[in-house]
């Protein structure tokens, strides 16, 4: 056994490198609990952090136990959990209303978000929700991230917003020349492997969903139509909003199981967009190089400008993150996730990689402007306009072997040599007008 200074001062070395990594790990959670009559509860809550480099156990907190009594109306309740290990940036927080089935500590919470802080580095995460967990909503939601910090002040709505939607497909040229054909509608479309679909609101449902899968056209050389495949992704997503799901990821996993377990062949990248037009906020699940622009006119200059884009996915260039029936395919919880408020006047534009492989924001801002200024108000024939006007920009710049386009960009980036011109593609653009 050792004794002296030598002794002590490995011990203290020893204890210096715990602390720093019980620091590594330490997270300090902050849940709101909302204003509404009836919005706390005496349960306990079970939540997981998600991170870039892992999830973390699931922590069990709160309850009527809990010194603070538990998540009271209108509270902010601070809990300190550790990981153990630093989980890098956090792009899920998965919470559960662990004991809403005993009624007598309470069925029912209203959540109105969680902040997450990293208490070594500073960094913080913001996660709306702003729902029932429970008796009057699912018991477990799975939260996303405000990516957008300098929009989280925005105060929801006065009224709930109206959406205008439109749509607009076209098929890879080569396609058409075989005969294929787009099928553009309002609640669904589709042109060569793309897919899309919009649901509208209703009176039994508030959510506003849309979204786009595009497959993998190559399974073709295997005998495999991966446009069924997309298809039937965009249409279980559907189903997943009208039988009631409205939590994005919830939306975006029911649709992957549905088409898994009619052991359907293929593989499509996808991207579901949830607006709730009652708090103002855009939640997104995306998977792939599909994506989103959310335009809106900068307050001091009134010019439009881009407030927020989903970023790519990709393993590797040419090689998007997808869903499909192969082993090595990815995983719906792969999905990155976001949440962004949104308000009166602001545009949303969703594609697949067809639009915005070809399309610079620049572009369609110019687009937008030109549409804009034929159209006194933002009515159904500007969205369909707008819709059509985008993707028409879309192609002929895909056809364009000069033009400089965030494909070739890409291109030249990641062959380190120098390359010109769109990428012909199916183009998927969905327009919605937020008023």
């Amino acid at each position: 056994m050792e004794h002296g200074p030598g002794a002590t001062e490995n011990a203290r070395e020893k204890a210096n490198k715990e602390a720093e990594k019980l620091k590594k790990g330490m997270y300090r959670l902050t849940f709101v609990t909302g204003v509404r009559r009836g919005a706390g509860t005496k349960a306990r809550a079970r939540v997981v952090l998600c991170g870039e480099t892992g999830k973390s156990e699931s922590f069990l907190l709160g309850g009527r136990d809990d010194d603070a009594g538990g998540f009271i109306t209108g509270s902010r309740r601070v809990y300190y959990v550790n990981t153990s290990n630093y989980l890098g940036e956090i792009y899920r927080v998965d919470v559960e209303l662990a004991d809403y089935s005993i009624a007598e500590v309470g069925c029912r919470w209203f959540l109105d978000q969680v902040e997450v802080y990293h208490e070594l580095k500073g960094q913080e995460w913001i996660f709306p929700c702003r729902a029932w967990l429970g008796e009057l909503g699912p018991p477990q939601r799975s939260l996303s991230p405000c990516l957008a910090p300098h929009l989280r002040e925005l105060p929801k709505p006065d009224k709930p917003l109206q959406i205008v939607t439109a749509a607009q497909a076209y098929p890879h040229p080569d396609k058409v020349q075989a005969g294929f054909r787009a099928s553009v509608k309002r609640q669904s479309g589709h042109a060569g492997e793309d897919a899309y679909f919009v649901f509208t609101k209703r009176e039994d449902c508030k959510t506003h969903a849309m979204g786009v899968a595009d497959g993998v056209y190559m399974w073709r050389e295997s005998g495999i139509d991966a446009g069924e495949f997309s298809r039937a992704l965009v249409m279980s997503a559907y189903d997943a909003v009208s039988d009631g799901t409205t939590d994005v990821l919830g939306i975006f996993r029911s649709a992957a199981e549905r088409v898994k377990s009619r052991s359907m062949k293929g593989s499509s990248t996808f991207i579901v967009i949830t607006v709730d037009p009652e708090e103002g906020r855009l939640s997104s699940a995306n998977l792939g190089d599909s994506g989103f622009l959310l335009l809106g006119n900068n307050p001091d200059t009134s010019a439009i400008e881009v407030k927020f884009k989903s970023p790519q996915q990709e393993h590797e260039f040419g090689f998007p993150y997808q869903l499909g029936h192969q082993e090595n395919s990815d995983s719906p919880d792969d999905a990155q996730l976001a949440a962004v408020p949104v308000t009166a006047g602001d545009i949303l534009v969703v594609g697949s990689d067809g639009l915005f492989d070809n399309l610079p924001d620049n572009d369609l801002i110019e687009v937008l402007q030109e549409v804009q200024a034929k159209h006194s108000n933002r009515s159904q024939a500007m969205a369909s306009a707008l819709a059509q006007a985008i993707a028409a920009a879309a192609f002929h710049s895909s056809m364009n072997k000069n033009k400089a386009t965030p494909y070739s960009r890409a291109a030249t980036e990641a062959f380190d040599m120098v390359y010109s011109g769109g990428k012909r593609d199916d183009i998927t653009v969905i327009v919605a007008l937020l008023n």
